[in-house]
């Protein structure tokens, strides 16, 4: 009789164990999936980092950068050696083949930038300081452009941490877990920490 009473109470102790178990992994799913709508509810709500890229500024700016380079190379033409010494220094060769690109790359140009704000002798003359000028304007435009363009990428993947958030298992499958985590990678590497 004494082992029919130890049994069922270890039955009993066994189902006790089993409905707090259930009720804790309940809980701790419930709060996981509350966590998890309420991060996926902040993404959401983060400001919204937009601003129109001018395509038409940009072409307009590239358009008289490359008047004004013409009107640079025109004038060096007509200085014979010291003009080819001016083009070599001022790489004008590589700032109108970076140009002849859609989306030309910086470092050309920045290094063209450089060459034309340099202190030497003669680089005060209308015909450099024009195109060191717009130059300079055109990689503003560029920049600008180039922030707005990443400021919709991050648009972008917070709505996508939103939703794969909102839309996560209890427990989280391990491709949820996995496409959570390249998300928070892409933002990691871009310098944006969690709050």
């Amino acid at each position: 009789m004494g082992q029919n009473i130890d049994r069922r109470l270890n039955s009993i102790r066994f189902a006790i164990s089993t409905v707090v178990l259930i009720l804790y992994a309940a809980g701790v799913a419930a709060a996981a999936n509350e966590a998890g709508k309420s991060l996926a509810e902040r993404a959401r709500q983060s400001p919204s980092v937009t601003a129109p890229v001018d395509k038409e500024r940009i072409a307009k700016a590239k358009k008289r950068l490359l008047e004004e380079v013409g009107r640079l190379n025109a004038y060096l033409n007509r200085q014979s050696k010291r003009g080819l010494d001016w083009k070599r220094y001022l790489k004008l060769g590589e700032l109108r083949t970076a140009l002849a690109d859609d989306e030309p790359a910086d470092e050309p140009l920045l290094t063209s930038l450089q060459r034309f704000r340099s202190n030497f002798a003669g680089l005060e003359r209308s015909e450099f300081l024009n195109v060191a000028s717009v130059l300079d304007q055109y990689l503003r435009v560029g920049g600008e452009a180039a922030r707005a363009t990443a400021a919709a990428d991050l648009n972008q993947k917070l709505t996508e941490l939103a939703t794969a958030l909102e839309t996560l298992d209890v427990p989280p499958t391990r491709e949820q877990q996995s496409a959570v985590g390249k998300l928070l990678a892409w933002f990691s590497d871009r310098g944006q920490q969690a709050e």
